[in-house]
């Protein structure tokens, strides 16, 4: 069992390692899911400091209170 997962890993490594850099068209779409990936944690980033920053607020406004 172990072997065929190994077998495959290497099948694939191969597969990514003699096609990977000569195919263009891979790479862009590669580069393409990184920026994509890249800009949602951006996103998710800028969210959760705009959270913490209004959490910061209303526990400052409730401890006033």
């Amino acid at each position: 069992s172990e072997m065929c997962i190994r077998d495959r890993m290497k099948a694939q490594r191969d597969y990514f390692a003699s096609e990977g850099e000569s195919d263009p068209k891979r790479l862009a779409a590669q580069h393409k899911r990184d920026q994509e990936f890249l800009q949602s944690l951006k996103k998710i980033g800028i969210g959760f400091i705009i959270f913490l920053i209004f959490y910061a607020i209303l526990r400052t406004i409730l401890g006033l209170w």
